[in-house]
């Protein structure tokens, strides 16, 4: 099995010392690092990709279906040996 795409973005994310990852439909990958937000890249996030990579990491599959009637998750997703991440998918 692939590793989830947003892994990648997860460990850049790191590397540059962020501490959140920032994802909207419509705009790049944003960093929070050291208190301010700056873009990971130029590449703009669209809704099938968004959605693809969010429902990557969201298992049990139920997961992602609670998501769907709720509109907002909370829930973890780790890199084994690197750091465990604390989720929130918020429908706006």
């Amino acid at each position: 099995m692939a590793e989830p795409r947003i892994n990648d973005l997860l460990r850049r994310m790191l590397e540059q010392g962020g501490s959140d990852l920032h994802l909207s439909v419509g705009m790049p990958a944003k960093f929070r690092v050291h208190g301010g937000i700056h873009p990971a890249d130029d590449h703009i996030i669209d809704a099938e990709e968004m959605e693809a990579m969010l429902k990557e990491i969201c298992l049990p599959e139920w997961r992602w279906d609670d998501y769907l009637e709720r509109h907002d998750l909370d829930f973890a997703h780790e890199i084994p040996g690197l750091a465990r991440f604390r989720c929130n998918y918020l429908y706006n």
